[in-house]
């Protein structure tokens, strides 16, 4: 297009394959960006996808298996040679550059080097040159400009651009750059990026590459509004490139119809301007033609710097110079060479372009840092100012460009240029306009100037202005004419009125020049007789006064050739006389000619004047029509009857005249033989030459007609070999198709497996032959605190500090792959620095090999030490739990006579005081030891769950009796306290187990007494609070330290835990209080204001809505059912707690017998026959359970009723007890009242 510099040429209609190729870069963040796009994409779209990530040279990528899962479509690595299909997905190999030519995918290594490496602008320009309108580029996340330069050729091209948006980038420099170039059509986020594409994939423009047919009366339109819009008539521009640019802003709004589009512009301005944007296609590059540059440096600027002054400024413009890289390239090229001959002289380069924005761009001169692709480093150091990521021209080289608003193809141009440089300019406008253009740089240019135009450019039809000179490299030298450049007159005004001050040399309408050269016109126009200039081909360059009398256009074919122009007689004398004219170089005169025209004879002298200009080289000649003696001319037959009538009149006075007429004939005649002749053998010449030439011709055409027929046969077997390599195709694409398949399945196979490997939880190891560490899972790393880097590639002996080195392991390991052996459960413990200690079990085997993989091992380690450690503790409990029994056990054995023997003392009864003193000590102190034992086996069993609560509906009231009846000792030691209890309201029931939530209430009643000096005051209140039972034990005791309160129902706690504290226990007393509270589905708390100040505990049960049914009540036991008398038989191997039982029993009047060893119990028992048996469990030899068995078989139908003795208090015992056969267990020391309601539950047994 006219005003813009473009990279390449004008894109072939036909460029683009059958399908879109989409072209996606990314760098620094770009994965997930790339994925979401993918992922956005429908199915199928019919493009195909190239994919090219910076990627670290040295290491693999996974870049294909990512996106794999991302996406339906195929995703591949690119290898060299593949082609490419619709709905695939290729990515790039790391360390390469990839493009594509024609349908195929090329690769080659990166260029190793200080610059950076630009991927993805290598590929959009591949895109752009083997696409063409079928290429879309696509920048996405990344730092730097990579892709800018891309975008510009693919928007050139006739592509669609896309860049990702600063607020989904996770690095904006790469998207960022791209749309500063105002190249990119899209500014979008990933997801919506795939919408985008999905619909524009569906245009025809994508297809055809150009816009739906339509009237002209649409063109028309648009081409008006784009005028009133931008001022620039594009009517006369080549249409194909109109509908292409038609066609790609259409299927960016998705509209199928030119008219609807041409609505759109009349409604939307900003559109028009877009459109206005894209047919200027303002895309240009630094030394984008160095051969062209070299041409300027070899040939024109020496031939302008010959016999140069040196205050002569040399004058270069530079027509549609876009953002003004071409420009300032040749400035610097000019500095170059005049540099390096040392020559100074003034310069100015003029930069031209119809759009403002580009204008602006060029002034500035900033330009982003993807240029150092196009510019040396000599040159950026040179004549560059490095700002941040962008490039700034250096001032001295901005101070000789000046930059101008100005449309060539109609402005006025500039003047007295030494070169014009127009590259790709005249391919976008028709051949008028061309003419048009190029007559105006012929009449800007010096005579000696210089036209250099772009690769696919020439001067077409204005050969007569421009003579060649390198026609490879397209410049040519200005040839003498006189053409006038035509301005329209509404834009004939000066170029570069922004910059009036710095564009001095503006050509103008009204120069002086002009003005003199107009009055010589005038001048010789009115008194100069009428002539011509013609050049040696007889080529009329100038016409002069009238030249109408003696010149007439032929029929056909328009021509300024004289030949055409001039009749015979003209010809005939014109000949001789330009030869004379050129070997001598003087004026020459020729004989009357008599010119017959339509208003008479004309007598005519020809003068031919030569002249030479020296500076080009250039030989014309000047021939002027000189009439005889001023007469009218007559018609033919008034001429001849003149004459007769003069010869009549006198023939002596005619004779003269004839004779003269005679010699004027005999001279023409004689001019025309000559003329004949020389023209008969020009014609014999001419004659041989294509006599020759037909000869030649007839040679060729034979040869061709040889080759024809070999061809032809060589067409026969391309074709048959074409057949054969179709039908080998389409069985290749057959096998590729299911080797495509299967490797699918294997890289699935793959994934599935090392997910299965990254997830486990267990450590693995890929060792190779050597035991070298292949690969490790993420459990291996996190379980043994260690990273790649430390541990693949290395022997496994070698990791860490040697951990691993084992001469066992190492000897195992290195007999699987010989051996084809494996091994399991190899257990190893070692310190690992930072982790302590590990116990590892290790399992190994063979991981078979194969054509590409040699034989690996793999190691897999369980890591048991949690377990290891747990089953110790557990064992550890264990043992513990069975001490504690053991220990009760051996506590209550003791104190089970001490009981009874106190009870004994008790129903005897004595008047001593001292004794019944004694009597209240050992009783009070056996209680104190027996809960003890019954606190620390309550602790321990809550502590590990084993403790079942028996749960049914209960009154508060009832609990509370429970626990003032079995506290009430406590509150009287040391003192009478004031016991004081609230009764509820109303009564209060709970869902819980009665003896545990009493024992709960007891304990706070004995904390209470403990830390409560003699005539305290202890009070017991309960109370309904929502639907919340409370219970409260609050006291005026010793209170509780702030720091302790805390901790007060913390396990072993206690107020006072020095030697000499006070107040006995264990500290175990509120934990089971809070445990068994927590178990009931409730809470616990403790609060005092202080040491000293009392504390008050409260519980909070859930409370049940409604009160229970009452159960019926038992009916009332006869007298005689409790006076009866009873067959006891004692087995136990204490003699004494044997001896006691006896006494307390015999003294309720029933029959007793004892037994000290099993054996001794079964033989009592045949001769005996007891109701009840009490037989203890942890007997020596024959432990209870045997006895039971043995009872129960020597019994028969009538067994008596067995009850078990224990020091055993577990729930665990009971249950086991039960299974045995046990109807009934007292636990030692046993209760005299629960001894009592045992006997008395025997009912009438007799």
């Amino acid at each position: 297009m006219p005003e813009v510099g473009v990279v390449n040429s004008s894109p072939s209609p036909q460029a683009g394959g059958s399908f879109p190729v989409v072209g996606i870069g990314a760098s620094a963040g770009g994965l997930e960006a790339i994925g979401e796009l993918l992922a956005a994409l429908p199915e199928p779209t019919g493009m195909a996808f190239l994919v090219v990530q910076h990627l670290a040279p040295a290491h693999h990528s996974l870049l294909s298996e990512i996106l794999s899962k991302k996406t339906s479509m195929p995703v591949a690595e690119v290898r060299d040679g593949m082609s490419i299909a619709p709905d695939h997905v290729y990515i790039i190999p790391p360390n390469t550059l990839l493009s594509l030519a024609a349908d195929v995918l090329h690769l080659e290594p990166r260029a190793e080097g200080p610059q950076p490496s630009m991927p993805v602008d290598v590929l959009f320009h591949s895109l752009a040159e083997q696409r063409g309108h079928n290429a879309i580029g696509v920048v996405l996340s990344g730092s730097g400009s990579d892709g800018a330069r891309g975008v510009q050729a693919i928007k050139e091209a006739g592509g669609i651009t896309l860049a990702q948006d600063e607020a989904s980038a996770s690095f904006s420099g790469m998207p960022k750059s791209a749309a500063g170039t105002g190249c990119v059509d899209f500014v979008l986020n990933p997801r919506e990026m795939g919408e985008t594409l999905a619909r524009i994939g569906k245009h025809p423009y994508l297809n055809t590459g150009t816009t739906a047919k339509a009237g002209e009366d649409a063109f028309t339109r648009a081409f008006r509004l784009l005028r009133e819009s931008s001022s620039v008539d594009f009517t006369h521009y080549k249409r194909g490139t109109i509908e292409r640019r038609l066609g790609r802003r259409m299927a960016l709004h998705h509209l199928d119809d030119l008219t609807a589009y041409v609505d759109l512009l009349q409604d939307d301005p900003s559109e028009l301007q877009a459109l206005a944007q894209d047919l200027l296609i303002g895309v240009t590059s630094f030394f984008r033609d160095p051969a062209g540059l070299e041409a300027l440096e070899q040939t024109v600027f020496p031939a302008l710097m010959e016999g140069r002054s040196p205050k002569d400024a040399l004058r270069i413009w530079v027509p549609g110079c876009a953002s003004g890289e071409e420009v300032y390239s040749i400035a610097i090229g000019l500095l170059e060479f005049l540099g390096g001959r040392g020559i100074a002289l003034p310069i100015q380069i003029f930069g031209s372009d119809v759009s403002e924005t580009a204008i602006e761009r060029a002034r500035a001169g900033i330009y982003l840092g993807s240029i150092e692709a196009d510019v040396s480093p000599e040159r950026l150091r040179r004549f560059f100012v490095k700002l941040d990521d962008h490039y700034q021209i250096a001032k001295s080289i901005r101070e000789v460009c000046v930059f101008a608003k100005h449309d060539a193809t109609r402005d006025p141009p500039f003047s007295r240029l030494d070169l014009v440089s127009c590259c790709n300019l005249l391919i976008y406008l028709n051949q008028a306009l061309q003419r048009q253009t190029l007559s105006l740089f012929h009449y800007a240019l010096k005579p000696h100037g210089f036209l250099m135009l772009g690769p696919s450019e020439s001067v077409g039809q204005s050969e007569d202005l421009f003579e060649p000179i390198d026609k490879r490299r397209r410049i040519y030298l200005r040839k003498a004419g006189s053409r006038e450049p035509a301005f329209e007159p509404d834009r004939a005004a000066p170029a570069g009125r922004h910059d009036a001050a710095r564009v001095a040399a503006v050509p103008a309408l009204l120069e002086a020049e002009r003005l003199q050269r107009e009055a010589d016109r005038v001048l010789l126009a009115r008194y100069a007789p009428a002539c011509i200039v013609i050049d040696e081909e007889l080529n009329v360059l100038q016409f002069r006064g009238r030249t109408a009398a003696y010149l007439e256009h032929a029929p056909g074919a328009a021509s300024l050739n004289l030949r055409k122009l001039a009749p015979p007689a003209i010809l005939i004398a014109l000949g001789p006389a330009m030869q004379e004219a050129r070997r001598t170089g003087a004026p020459v005169r020729t004989g009357s000619l008599r010119l017959e025209t339509q208003d008479g004879t004309r007598a005519v002298r020809l003068q031919v004047n030569p002249f030479q200009l020296p500076d080009a080289g250039l030989r014309g000649y000047l021939v002027a029509f000189e009439e005889e003696g001023g007469e009218k001319p007559h018609s033919f037959w008034g001429a001849f009857f003149e004459r007769v009538t003069k010869v009549r009149a006198g023939a002596a006075q005619s004779a003269g005249p004839v004779s003269d007429e005679l010699a004027r004939l005999e001279r023409e005649l004689k001019a025309t033989r000559e003329y004949l002749h020389a023209a008969t053998e020009e014609h014999e010449a001419y004659k041989e030459e294509l006599k020759s030439a037909h000869e030649e011709l007839l040679s060729s055409n034979e040869e061709l007609q040889s080759t024809n027929e070999e061809l032809v046969t060589a067409k026969e077997e391309l074709q048959s070999a074409n057949e054969e390599l179709v039908t080998t195709n389409d069985e290749l694409r057959i096998r590729n198709r299911d080797l495509v398949a299967l490797n699918e399945a294997l890289e699935e196979a793959r994934d599935y497996a090392e997910a299965i490997v990254e997830t486990g939880r267990a450590p693995l190891l890929v060792l190779d032959g050597s035991l070298h560490v292949m690969k490790a899972n993420r459990a291996f790393y996190e379980g043994f605190k260690t990273r790649p880097e430390e541990t693949e590639g290395r022997f496994i002996y070698e990791l860490g500090e040697r951990q691993w080195d084992i001469p066992k392991l190492r000897e195992l390991l290195q007999e699987i792959l010989p051996q084809n052996s494996r091994f399991e459960g190899y257990e190893m413990r070692h310190d690992f620095p930072g982790m302590g200690e590990k116990v590892m079990i290790l399992n190994a085997r063979r991981l078979g090999g194969g054509k590409r993989r040699a034989e690996m091992i793999l190691l897999g380690i369980e890591d048991i030490t949690e377990r290891t450690r747990a089953e110790a503790l557990e064992l550890a409990d264990a043992r513990k739990d069975e001490f504690l029994a053991m220990l009760a056990h051996e506590l209550r054995n003791p104190l089970a006579p001490i009981r009874l023997a106190i009870d004994t003392m008790r129903r005897i009864g004595t008047d001593n005081a001292t004794v019944k003193f004694g009597q209240d000590v050992i009783d009070r102190q056996t209680a104190h030891i027996t809960r003890l034992v019954d606190d620390l086996l309550d602790a321990a069993r809550i502590t590990q769950g084993k403790i079942t609560l028996r749960k049914e509906p209960v009154a508060l009231a009832e609990i509370i009796e429970q626990a003032l009846e079995v506290s009430r000792p406590f509150l009287s030691e040391g003192g009478e306290h004031r016991l004081v209890v609230v009764p509820p309201s109303a009564p209060i029931y709970v869902d819980g187990d009665a003896v545990r939530l009493a024992q709960v209430v007891a304990n706070l009643l004995h904390n209470a007494a403990k830390f409560t000096p003699a005539g305290g005051k202890i009070t017991l209140s309960s109370e309904s609070a929502g639907k919340d039972a409370l219970l409260r034990v609050s006291d005026d005791g010793a209170g509780i330290r702030p720091e302790l309160l805390p901790h007060v129902f913390d396990r072993f706690v206690q107020g006072d835990s020095s030697p000499a504290r006070r107040h006995g226990g264990m500290g175990i007393g509120l934990t089971l209080a809070r445990r068994i509270v927590e178990l009931h589905g409730g809470s616990i708390e403790a609060k005092s204001e202080g040491e000293g100040r009392g504390s008050e505990l409260i519980v909070r049960l859930p409370r049940l809505e409604q009160a229970p049914a009452r159960p019926p009540a038992a009916a009332p036991r006869s007298a005689a059912g409790t006076s009866a008398s009873r067959r006891v038989l004692i087995v136990d191997d204490n003699a004494d707690a044997a001896a006691m039982l006896q006494t307390v029993l015999q003294m309720q009047g029933h029959e007793v017998r004892c037994a000290f060893d099993g054996a001794a119990g079964l033989k009592l028992a045949q001769q005996f026959a007891p109701h009840l048996v009490l037989l203890d469990i942890a007997m020596l030899g024959m432990d209870g359970y045997h006895v039971i068995r043995r009872l129960r078989e020597q019994a028969g139908a009538s067994p008596p009723v067995i009850a078990a003795l224990t020091g055993y208090g577990r729930d665990t015992e009971w249950e086991r007890m039960k299974q045995a056969g046990f109807e009934r267990h007292l636990v030692k020391p046993v209760d005299p009242r629960a001894l009592a309601a045992l006997i008395e539950s025997l009912g009438s047994q007799g």
